[in-house]
Formats: structure tokens, C-alpha cells, sequence
């Protein structure tokens, strides 16, 4: 076996957050262009939520639906 006496939780915690930040993708991929503006503006951000549909059984009548749009 190894000497181990020499490895550190300060080691470890330094090597796992390199190994965290690396495997972090969607950081990388979050546009932030309009980062800035966002902070003058207010303390919140409203975020609309894609509308939801249900598929029903075939038919060959026709069911209308109406979508409702809601946000976080």
C-alpha cells in the first residue's frame, strides 16, 4: 500500500472542486450578455413556463384547446 499520511482534506477538497468545475456544463452555456441590465431593472425575474399539452385518444372528431400560459 501506498504512504497516505501526506493527503490532506484540504488536498482533497482542492482537487474535487477542480474536478467539479470541469465537469460544470451549464455555466459555460448560460448567455449573460444582459446580465447587467437585469440588476437595474429589479430584484425579480419573471420566467414564463412552456404551456403544457395532454394527448388524448384518437378520434375523428376535433377538440379544441385552449393553452394558459403561466410563470414562475
Amino acid at each position: 500500500m501506498g504512504d497516505f499520511t501526506s493527503v490532506t482534506p484540504h488536498i482533497i477538497a482542492r482537487e474535487s472542486l477542480i474536478i467539479l468545475e470541469n465537469e460544470l456544463v451549464l455555466a459555460g452555456l448560460v448567455h449573460r450578455d444582459y446580465t447587467k441590465e437585469f440588476q437595474k431593472v429589479g430584484s425579480t425575474v419573471s420566467v414564463r413556463k412552456p404551456v403544457s399539452m395532454t394527448a388524448a385518444s384518437v378520434s375523428d372528431t376535433v377538440n379544441e384547446v385552449t393553452p394558459t400560459e403561466s410563470s414562475v
